[in-house]
């Protein structure tokens, strides 16, 4: 079995690091941890994630190894071996990508872009109403005669986003394995990036309330936040505006349930200059 394509962060990762364990297994995807760090064994053609090793395997096949969580991982740099329980996955000539997103983009203005956010935006409203969508995008009115109930959940990420409550109390807030608060959140991370803000205070404030609450969600959503933090971001985020309307429509709309949708809400958020009108700390 072969890891055909990973990212330079998770390759860096496995040179420097030997020992682990089996976080988890899903239908599509093996979580390792090694050393407190989560990487994922990911079915070919998955999205590429600061965190995925993509194998040559199919959902099928990768099934038939019958992994656990607990069974030991053992990486072997020098000869390219990643054993994964009784199971041995070479990864000695995998594609690397870099997915450091750089910043910031000498085409955007500080704290505000709106060529950019303008693409983010179709972007969005080519997204059913899910995550935070409903919150940024016009969506279809309800059949005449019935009347739709609030959604508790977007009436509660409303009520942080406009009041002044720490933005940070969305860490956490949704379903699934990357809660869309989360997702927002890293967006609203690659957004301050693009912007220039990496540096800022905002920033430097931003990550250290977001470390100091990694604990409200799960392992695998703060990895994903850590990695935010740290400047790495999904392939999807990090190509947006090099490549073609089309292929950034494909990447999000590859990356899980409202993931994708929920990032690019984060980085609307950021991009729009609102994080400064609402999304600051009280």
């Amino acid at each position: 079995m072969e890891i055909t394509r990973t990212s330079q962060y998770a390759f860096d990762f496995l040179n420097r690091h030997r020992r682990g364990a089996v976080h988890s297994v899903y239908k599509k995807t093996i979580n390792l941890e090694m050393d407190g760090q989560l990487l994922a064994i990911q079915v070919s053609g998955s999205p590429l994630s600061p965190l995925s090793l993509i194998t040559d395997q199919t959902a099928e096949s990768l099934d038939t190894l019958k992994l656990q969580p607990g069974d030991p991982v053992l990486a072997t740099a020098w000869s390219r071996k990643l054993l994964v329980g009784t199971h041995c996955f070479h990864w000695d000539k995998p594609a690397v990508v870099d997915l450091q997103l750089k910043g910031p983009d000498p085409r955007f203005t500080p704290f505000c872009d709106s060529e950019l956010s303008g693409t983010v935006l179709e972007l969005l409203n080519t997204y059913p109403p899910v995550g935070f969508v409903p919150l940024f995008v016009d969506v279809p009115a309800s059949p005449a005669g019935t009347h739709a109930a609030p959604d508790p959940f977007l009436t509660q990420t409303e009520t942080i986003l406009r009041t002044g409550a720490p933005i940070t109390d969305l860490i956490g807030l949704g379903i699934g394995l990357t809660p869309s608060g989360d997702d927002f959140l890293c967006g609203v991370l690659a957004g301050l990036t693009l912007l220039g803000l990496r540096d800022s205070q905002d920033f430097r404030h931003l990550s250290a309330e977001i470390s100091r609450n990694l604990a409200k969600t799960n392992a695998i959503s703060a990895a994903f936040l850590r990695c935010a933090m740290d400047g790495q971001f999904s392939e999807a985020l990090v190509t947006l505006g090099s490549v073609s309307f089309s292929q950034s429509l494909q990447m999000f709309h590859d990356i899980g349930h409202s993931s994708g949708a929920d990032t690019l809400c984060g980085l609307y958020f950021a991009l729009c200059g609102l994080y400064f009108a609402f999304g600051k700390f009280s």
